[in-house]
């Protein structure tokens, strides 16, 4: 069963041989965290403010990126993951990193 609105459902279970017990449950639907933003400031990448942050190269995830600002060693795409306590988590559109000169 999957639920998009907050509110009280008929949960019934079944052993297969039709014996049932049913029971009411309240659903709270838990809102997304907002859509994060990256900007850039000289070398590093930084995420709107966010719980938790996971970030992302070319689509695979960095082990061990987990704050709200990282540092690419290399040209590519990155994204970052935030969540909030819930488990809810929503992604960044990809920024397209290149290293400059120092």
């Amino acid at each position: 069963m999957s639920v998009k609105k907050e509110g009280n459902y008929n949960v019934n279970i079944s052993n297969g041989h039709c014996n049932q017990n049913g029971n009411k449950l309240f659903v709270k639907v838990n809102p997304l965290p907002a859509v994060p933003t990256i900007s850039r400031n000289q070398q590093t990448l930084t995420s709107t403010p966010a719980l938790h942050y996971q970030w992302y190269k070319d689509g695979i995830l960095i082990p061990g990126a987990t704050a709200q600002s990282y540092t690419p060693s290399a040209n590519a795409k990155y994204k970052v993951v935030v969540a909030d306590n819930n488990g809810c988590a929503n992604s960044s559109a990809d920024y397209n990193y290149t290293l400059t000169g120092v």
